[in-house]
């Protein structure tokens, strides 16, 4: 038994032909074709907002898979400057636990970076196979190149590079003398560019890696005690935007 409705859409489509008027309808059949109608266009805009709602939960799903890619370290190589203490500590601990296949911290003195080693080992996560690699050097050492080659030897290339080392002077201008200035700016700033300069090409090889410069907030309060830092946030903040806009392919170069 075929609905009312739809007896009367059926003969109002059959009767309209190319030369004839549309057949003349009693009320009950106009009120059904309105019914009919009002249904299909609640209907059409019930599925366009479905159809929105569905896109936006699938680009929310992709954005959120983005950012936790962005942040996955697992089987990537992670190398961190000034590694045995403070900061550059804190983000070796942070890496292994982010499933970082290989962690090597780099600092001069040996025997911090053997204490740090055991503290680090008792994170690794068995399944994960990683490990600590150690590599005692100075940054501003004009053999770092060497060195780094040397401590890196047999091990994957290196994913991500952290600039963490770093010294600070809390002595007004008058009281800082020109080898404090001389000393902050070597570590501070060529510490910085002279491991970027040795892993840099290996990153633009494989078109992939990241390089991570860390400075102190101190250098921005306008304060006559941090008149040296200043002076060395000013002459790394160039050096880092150079870098910052160097187009590399791939290459993502973050500032920190």
């Amino acid at each position: 038994m075929m609905p009312g409705w739809l007896d009367s859409v059926l003969t109002y489509l059959l009767q309209w032909g190319p030369h004839h008027d549309p057949p003349k309808q009693n009320m009950d059949d106009i009120d059904d074709l309105e019914d009919v109608f009002e249904l299909m266009f609640s209907c059409g805009w019930g599925l366009v907002v479905a159809i929105f709602v569905l896109l936006l939960l699938f680009w929310l799903f992709l954005y959120l898979l983005s950012l936790r890619n962005q942040y996955n370290l697992a089987g990537k190589h992670v190398l961190i400057t000034g590694g045995s203490s403070g900061i550059g500590k804190a983000v070796a601990k942070e890496a292994l636990l982010r499933g970082a296949e290989v962690v090597t911290i780099l600092a001069r003195n040996e025997e911090k970076l053997e204490a740090t080693k055991s503290e680090l080992e008792r994170l690794i996560t068995p399944k994960l196979d990683q490990r600590v690699n150690t590599i005692s050097a100075d940054v501003c050492s004009e053999e770092l190149q060497e060195e780094l080659e040397i401590g890196l030897s047999g091990l994957p290339p290196v994913d991500v590079l952290i600039n963490s080392a770093g010294i600070t002077f809390t002595a007004s201008f008058q009281d800082t003398t020109p080898q404090d200035f001389e000393k902050q700016l070597q570590v501070n700033v060529l510490g910085s560019v002279r491991p970027t300069k040795v892993l840099l090409p290996d990153m633009i090889e494989k078109q992939q890696g990241r390089i991570v410069f860390i400075s102190s907030m101190a250098g921005q309060v306008s304060l006559s005690i941090h008149c040296c830092n200043n002076v060395c946030l000013t002459y790394r903040f160039l050096s880092l935007c150079e870098l910052y806009y160097t187009k590399i392919a791939g290459l993502y170069i973050s500032m920190y």
